[in-house]
């Protein structure tokens, strides 16, 4: 089998990350212990090397059953900005001020 293409990979679709950015389009990571890593491009946003790769050999040598499951998320990650699409034309309300389940209207 041939090798597999080291490849990055994304956690969401890259598409949301470009709704995240600043003033000058680039975006900041928050970890959990606080540090701030960025400013980035928001297509380096979430980015995991070979994260949908599946290897069984060892120290970087093929097998015949190494595969790579990137496609099973091509349908979806083409599709999502349909999603976000629709999402932006729902009618919406700022309600800063409210709290909790009040912020989001069901009617």
């Amino acid at each position: 089998m041939a090798k597999i293409k080291s490849e990055r990979h994304h956690w969401w679709p890259e598409c949301v990350s470009n709704f995240w950015g600043d003033d000058n389009g680039m975006v900041h990571w928050i970890l959990p212990d606080g540090t701030v890593k960025g400013p980035m491009p928001p297509k380096n946003l979430g980015v995991i090397g070979n994260g949908h790769h599946i290897k069984f050999a060892y120290n970087g040598a093929n097998s015949p059953w190494d595969e790579c499951f990137e496609p099973a998320f091509h349908e979806a990650d083409t599709n999502f900005p349909a999603v976000i699409n629709w999402l932006d034309s729902l009618a919406r309300e700022a309600r800063p001020d409210a709290r909790d389940r009040t912020r989001v209207r069901t009617h």
